[in-house]
């Protein structure tokens, strides 16, 4: 490769790195052209391309004027066939734009599929640009050389859970180009074919079950003759969820039955209908389990499956639906047992059967590790919102308030000004602060969050308007505030005492105080147990309940747990284990010091 800079140069050499690592079959196809390929600018700044075969020329203005062609979809999460890279200016656009399509969920991606049947483009982009995070991002889909459209449509048809595209952009090819006429037309037909699959998956699925009588039903759970298929579904844009569906399916497995998952291959996957269909009618379970999520909100799947729902989060679709169909089929579970009350006054729930079913443990994966070696005298692990999302800004004058969609909402109306919503917050904060955590949990309860914020409208002399009080007593941030305090401030405590803790999670070294305590995330599964047995001490301490899905690991895993006594706990650990033998409690920020200084003092207890 001749007349190119040193800049150029290695971005190109990083680039090829990248991609003979991430996508070593593109690279094969673009390293045997390297030594014949030219690449220089002019003094205008037109890029020149050439090759033993291709000759091209790019002026500024050509880019410039591809950029500005890229129009914002009108849907919220557009999926991107780009077919031809050109200079890669549009990539790294489209890239950045659809880079965190729901900032509630990090890890969910939207896919890009780039078509360009020329490698020398490639290798001009990457001699351009610093493409390397979007190599190893796993993003991009990479189809390159003359049979780069058939290659995504053989793609698309082999991953039944990968998105197909919503949104085409061809600034560099004709409509007529072979790359663009047969990626097109290979998208239009697939979408035709998938359709027709899913219709004749629909079919054969209902022929099946609707042939099965509920004496069958009963027959096939009762007899023992055969394993069960059970099929357990989730998604991996989850926190818990999805290993409490592992753990949940382990223990069938441990049974004899015979299981299977249902969740995204990858964070730019979906479980779509046509995956779910497929899924379904190549496993044929005896018996589906969701957790969070009834049969109709899924309407194709017959009604004669047993269906359970495993309700763990009071929902807006499990507490306020406005219809519910409930079969002879669903079954349905509640983490806490308070729960089954106030789902059976709901009329939608009148005559359907709740049921309590608490957390277990896996066993294959949280156990003991014999001669494990102690790291630190206290663990906890759980993960923090990031401190723009509390309060964190009103305590510290060096950092800066953002507004969130709903604060922004609340001064677009006019009801209040910015320099109210900061006084608000600020006394808000001086009040919250002076409690006990024990104390504290309370002001996240309707009741007692209403009061609060009509005694701290008061204080500011700000009227009661309606739309202000609702803003308040629903804040996000308030009750992302309330929460990480009852996770730091125990804490603190015992960093004080000079006590030596360990904790993992997101967020933790955004906190003043916690920088060297904070060890990263700890993976679950595994890399979580060992963790685990590296404590002498493991703190349980969710906000909410206390027979948490963390309890159940820790126990598991055979350490010493002491548990953070909750008010009005909805699912409480010491219903089923024996307080002061099996079962060990703080109260609050106060309390923990001397409690973990005990225990720590005498470990044969």
């Amino acid at each position: 490769m001749t007349n190119h800079s040193e800049n150029n140069k290695n971005k190109l050499q990083q680039n090829l790195a990248a991609l003979k690592h991430h996508c070593p079959h593109v690279y094969a196809k673009v390293e045997p052209l390297l030594d014949t390929v030219s690449l220089r600018f002019d003094p205008q700044q037109t890029l020149h391309i050439s090759d033993t075969q291709l000759q091209i020329t790019i002026p500024r203005q050509r880019r410039d004027a591809a950029l500005s062609a890229i129009v914002t979809p009108d849907i919220s999460e557009p999926t991107h066939v780009i077919i031809g890279i050109g200079a890669g200016d549009e990539l790294r656009v489209i890239y950045d734009k659809t880079q965190l399509p729901r900032p509630d969920l990090p890890d969910y991606q939207l896919p890009i599929y780039l078509v360009e049947p020329e490698p020398t483009m490639l290798i001009a982009a990457m001699w351009l640009h610093d493409l390397t995070v979007l190599l190893e991002s796993g993003r991009v889909q990479w189809f390159v050389g003359e049979h780069a459209p058939k290659e995504l449509m053989k793609y698309l048809e082999s991953h039944r859970q990968a998105l197909h595209p919503t949104h085409s952009l061809s600034l560099w090819y004709s409509n007529e180009h072979p790359a663009v006429r047969d990626t097109l037309a290979g998208i239009n037909q697939l979408g035709e074919e998938t359709g027709a699959t899913i219709d004749k998956l629909q079919t054969g699925i209902n022929d099946y079950y609707n042939n099965v009588t509920k004496a069958e039903w009963l027959t096939i759970v009762t007899s023992g003759t055969r394993p069960l298929r059970i099929l357990g579904c989730t998604s991996r844009f989850t926190s818990f969820l999805q290993y409490c569906i592992r753990d949940l399916l382990s223990g069938f497995n441990e049974l004899g039955h015979e299981t299977r998952m249902h969740i995204e291959e990858s964070n730019s996957c979906r479980t779509t209908k046509y995956d779910l269909l497929a899924t379904v009618s190549d496993f044929k379970p005896d018996l589906i389990i969701y957790i969070d999520h009834f049969r109709d909100e899924y309407a194709f799947l017959p009604n004669n499956i047993p269906f359970v729902n495993w309700i763990q989060d009071l929902l807006p679709n499990i507490t306020q639906p406005t219809r519910r169909s409930l079969g002879e089929n669903d079954f349905t579970f509640a983490l806490a047992p308070s729960w089954i009350d106030i789902l059976g006054k709901i009329p939608v729930y009148d005559g359907h059967a709740i049921q309590y079913l608490a957390l277990g443990v896996n066993k294959d994966i949280y156990h003991p590790i014999k001669n494990s070696q102690k790291t630190c005298d206290v663990l906890y692990i759980s993960h923090l919102p990031i401190p723009a999302e509390t309060l964190q800004a009103t305590r510290d004058h060096n950092a800066n308030f953002e507004l969130n969609g709903h604060e922004t909402e609340l001064l677009a109306s006019d009801a209040i000004s910015y320099e109210q919503l900061v006084l608000v917050y600020m006394l808000m904060t001086k009040v919250l602060d002076n409690l006990l955590i024990d104390d504290l949990w309370a002001y996240n309860f309707p009741e007692k969050r209403a009061s609060f914020v009509s005694r701290i409208l008061s204080k500011a002399d700000i009227p009661a308007d309606p739309v202000i009080v609702n803003h308040f007593c629903a804040s996000t941030r308030l009750a992302n505030d309330i929460k990480a305090a009852i996770k730091i401030r125990p804490l603190r405590s015992l960093m004080q005492q000079g006590i030596n803790l360990h904790v993992y999670g997101k967020n933790w070294d955004k906190y003043p105080g916690f920088e060297s305590a904070w060890q990263g995330i700890a993976k679950n599964g595994e890399p979580l147990n060992s963790v685990m047995n590296q404590a002498t001490i493991c703190i349980n301490n969710s906000p909410g309940i206390s027979l948490h899905m963390r309890a159940m690991e820790i126990l598991g895993a055979g350490v010493f747990m002491l548990n953070r006594r909750i008010p009005m706990d909805e699912a409480d650990i010491s219903d089923h284990l024996i307080e002061d033998e099996e079962a060990f409690f703080f109260n609050n920020e106060i309390d923990i010091v001397s409690i973990v200084k005990y225990f720590l003092s005498h470990e044969e207890q």
